[in-house]
């Protein structure tokens, strides 16, 4: 007996492997946008002190927001995202002779996410809209996330946002 899952034809030994698989493979489109307004002029958002960004961390972000926004939303809402600047935990320390581009974790760099969001339900209505200057001066005692993370910090503090945002009992 052959079962259809999201348009994949699977066995019925199948059935809930491919089920489990589809699910959990993207969040519903549409449901959470993020978009980076004007990377290239963001504070700092790469891989070396040459400025810039880099769209390997953007993607990143990206990904993660858009899986952990998921889920604070009811069934039908959707959740759009402008980040407008973002300031990574740590720095750059030039002085520092040939290793000057590996970024140095103090608590005087804390992460900073600029943004702008807008909560929509079901039907359309705004359930919540405003600007927001994310920023953890106590970064480094508060996170604990997987230390081989290299955005570890900026993740908590998109978490603790959302956290505080949009959860039911809020």
């Amino acid at each position: 007996m052959d079962f259809r899952v999201m348009g994949m034809r699977c066995g019925a030994m199948a059935m809930l492997v491919c089920g489990l698989t589809n699910a959990y493979a993207e969040p519903p489109a549409g449901a959470v946008a993020v978009e980076f307004v004007q990377p290239e002029k963001f504070t700092d958002a790469g891989n070396d002190s040459f400025g810039g960004y880099s769209a390997s961390i953007l993607a990143s972000l990206r990904k993660y927001i858009e899986r952990t926004a998921l889920r604070y939303l009811q069934p039908g809402q959707q959740l759009s995202i402008r980040i407008t600047d973002i300031d990574l935990a740590g720095s750059f320390e030039p002085w520092r002779g040939p290793e000057r581009d590996v970024r140095i974790v103090r608590d005087v760099y804390p992460p900073r996410i600029k943004l702008q969001y807008e909560w929509r339900d079901a039907d359309g209505h705004i359930l919540g809209q405003g600007e927001k200057n994310l920023r953890n001066l106590g970064f480094q005692m508060t996170t604990v996330a997987r230390d081989s993370d290299a955005l570890r910090y900026e993740k908590a503090l998109i978490n603790d946002w959302l956290a505080s945002e949009f959860s039911p009992s809020r």
